[in-house]
């Protein structure tokens, strides 16, 4: 009786449904609304969360998102911790990844030069720029544009740990000028009074970003790349913009 009771657990077992394996996200705590909003260490809201949410929902996988310090980001990528890491641009990471570890184009977007709403120029000659100004940056990001202007001196970073203290630095003077993404500087200007609103000085650049697989994801790489593909086919990725726009 022992032995047939056994059996039958075992039969149960085997035929049981394996869980789904989850989608997990890497998301960069360096991001700022209208990409992230955060609470004590979790992601609450964003285009970022809306897309991750997306593309588990064409996956049919639950979803995992991981907040990661920037300076995480490609480390864990690397080592297949997370599967996919949405919104990147090659140039923005140390280590040139492969094309089949690429999704096709998700989101072009500006990285824009700021200044405080008292500068009085209208623009800024990087080639001319007096040397010791200091520009606030997002701490381990690359910045191409910048590359000359910094290691020649006449700029320094003033790093900080995400797009919303970069501005927080600025506001209390602690840096000169800031760069950030166009979307972020309008969001983070709406929220605040005229006269403290950043002013838009120049664009430096303007970049596509994809999604950044993993070597190893958890789940087909193959399935991750078509729904991220029909999502930005059928407009889903528009849809969700527009929402924050």
């Amino acid at each position: 009786m022992g032995l047939l009771l056994l059996s039958g657990l075992c039969s149960w077992a085997l035929g049981a449904e394996p869980e789904a394996r989850p989608l997990r996200m890497g998301i960069s705590q360096s991001w700022a609304m209208p990409f992230a909003s955060y609470e004590k260490g979790h992601i609450k809201g964003g285009i970022l969360l809306e897309l991750a949410q997306e593309i588990a929902k064409r996956l049919d996988a639950p979803l995992q998102i991981q907040v990661i310090p920037p300076r995480r980001v490609e480390a864990m990528l690397k080592d297949s911790a997370v599967d996919l890491h949405c919104l990147v641009s090659p140039e923005w990471l140390n280590e040139k990844l492969p094309s089949e570890r690429w999704t096709e184009l998700v989101l072009r977007m500006d990285d824009v030069l700021l200044a405080p709403a008292t500068y009085q120029g209208k623009t800024l000659d990087l080639d001319r720029v007096a040397g010791g100004v200091t520009v606030g940056l997002v701490t381990s990001y690359l910045y191409p544009a910048l590359d000359e202007a910094l290691s020649s001196g006449r700029m320094l970073r003033e790093d900080a740990p995400s797009q919303a203290l970069v501005f927080e630095k600025m506001l209390r003077g602690r840096s000169d000028f800031a760069v950030s993404n166009r979307l972020i500087a309008d969001w983070f200007n709406k929220q605040q009074p005229q006269h403290q609103r950043l002013k838009f000085l120049q664009t430096l650049a303007s970049v596509n970003t994809a999604c950044a697989l993993a070597p190893k994801p958890g789940l087909e790489a193959s399935r991750i790349k078509s729904a991220v593909k029909q999502m930005v086919k059928d407009g889903a990725v528009e849809q969700v913009l527009q929402r924050y726009r």
